[in-house]
């Protein structure tokens, strides 16, 4: 139907006269323009969070699975460390159940070293074995019964299940506060063995900060949205049992994610043959009113882990329906072949004394000031190796990738390597663009622009 429109409009324009046709042709072109427009407009308006959001969340699943490895590598010393490893067999073994002070000694002062170098650890609890009634070993004086007793019901028997592999799971223990019925707790834990006799000896229990987690995962804390659901776009990170991990409204934590991610039961995988990663769009519930509302889901799995990263968009605008694109484009081609079936007969010529414009990305500022060897750490950064990765590269060791990170980041005014990336990313710096500038300017690198390929 639009294209018999089409041709019939075409038929009796070619009766008019030159300047009419022309006059014709371009208005009708003008018109059909204005309209495409307006509607990749409304869909840029949907295709732009949905991209940028799935930009972000491969590189915070990098940062959550770097966070993760870690705090586990924390309990990992328990069975490394043969004085810490004896402590606690002393203590298990002990028949003392409440003057523990002199193994809880050597375990605070232990964990507070560990603390200090990874910051996401804000206390640990260890709880032994053959006997549930003997007070923990713990890094800090501030936790109570209240808040130990419920983390050793919930994680206990999982950890012990496990046998020796870390167990991450939220722990609904006692509030101080009487307008809160539960605090809840994201914590990692670890059956911890006896290094010589493999004899099990306790659960290692860390508490994780839950700030720093969901500022990783959200860009938000806990404590700024402490109880309210998030009213507009949101980022959760759910576990391989749909269980929500981390989020920045501590009201979902702890919930099945299926009652709060929008369309989770019909589209989101969860087994690992899975793509691990993808989007799409679902209808839900939402407001007052239980009105229907449209949403983005875009979903990354955390590397290595069976974790997944889900941020939900609303979607405020639609496109417009396909009949009606369809009715556009025939009509914008329609006037484009009236207007070149008019210049080629000879009345107009087309000006090809332009040439098409080269669109050059621009190399920063910032980027041109880096010393030669932080241009290349900075290119192997945004290829994604880890620090490790990148010393084996550059033949240096791995602290010394970790001084000249310091320094880039002080340069740069970030102060992570999350953040540097993004500042790559909103500064369109990407490896095809420096690799043009290396060829160019082979002085600013200090090794081969071969390494960039």
């Amino acid at each position: 139907m639009p294209m018999a429109l089409g041709i019939a409009v075409l038929r009796g324009l070619e009766k008019k006269p030159f300047s009419k046709r022309i006059a014709a042709g371009i208005s009708l072109a003008l018109i059909s323009f204005a309209v495409m427009v307006v509607d990749i407009q409304r869909s840029i308006k949907q295709e732009d969070p949905a991209a940028y959001a799935a930009k972000i969340l491969v590189l915070r699943s990098r940062r959550i699975a770097e966070l993760a490895a870690s705090i586990e590598a924390i309990s990992f010393q328990f069975f490394m460390n043969r004085l810490l490893n004896t402590t606690l067999s002393a203590y298990v073994n002990d028949a003392e159940r409440y003057d523990i002070s002199k193994w809880n000694t050597v375990f605070s002062q232990h964990m507070e070293g560990l603390a200090q170098t990874v910051p996401e650890i804000e206390d640990a609890i260890f709880f032994a074995i053959p006997d549930p009634n003997k007070i923990p070993l713990m890094m800090t004086d501030s936790l109570t019964r209240a808040t130990y007793q419920p983390v050793r019901s919930i994680i206990m028997q999982k950890a012990i299940a496990a046998s020796g592999k870390s167990v991450w799971d939220v722990c609904m223990g006692a509030s101080e506060s009487a307008a809160q019925n539960v605090n809840k707790l994201l914590v990692c834990a670890r059956l911890i063995t006896n290094i010589d006799t493999h004899v099990p000896l306790g659960v290692l229990v860390l508490l994780v900060n839950p700030d720093r987690i969901a500022r990783a995962v959200s860009g938000s804390s806990w404590d700024e949205d402490a109880n309210a659901a998030p009213k507009t776009d949101y980022t959760l990170l759910i576990d391989e049992n749909s269980k929500i991990l981390v989020s920045a409204s501590l009201s979902q934590i702890g919930l099945q994610a299926q009652a709060q991610v929008p369309g989770f039961s019909e589209h989101f995988p969860l087994n690992k043959a899975a793509s691990p990663s993808g989007k799409y769009k679902a209808r839900a519930l939402s407001g007052a009113k239980a009105t229907q509302g449209l949403f983005w889901v875009i979903y990354e799995r955390v590397p290595d882990r069976l974790w997944t990263l889900v941020s939900i968009l609303p979607v405020s605008v639609d496109p417009l329906p396909l009949f009606f694109r369809i009715f556009i484009i025939a009509g914008f081609a329609a006037s484009v072949w009236l207007i070149l079936s008019v210049l080629r007969g000879g009345e107009a010529t087309p000006d090809q004394s332009q040439p098409p414009a080269q669109h050059l990305e621009a190399i920063p500022d910032w980027f041109k000031a880096l010393a030669p060897r932080e241009k290349v750490v900075m290119v192997l950064l945004l290829k994604g190796l880890s620090n490790k990765e990148i010393a084996y590269h550059l033949a240096i060791r791995e602290q010394t990738v970790k001084n000249y990170l310091h320094g880039i980041y002080k340069k740069l005014g970030v102060q992570d390597r999350f953040s540097a990336l993004l500042l790559m990313q909103n500064t369109h710096l990407n490896i095809e663009t420096i690799k043009d500038y290396a060829e160019k300017n082979p002085s600013k690198f200090s090794v081969s622009i071969d390494i960039l390929a």
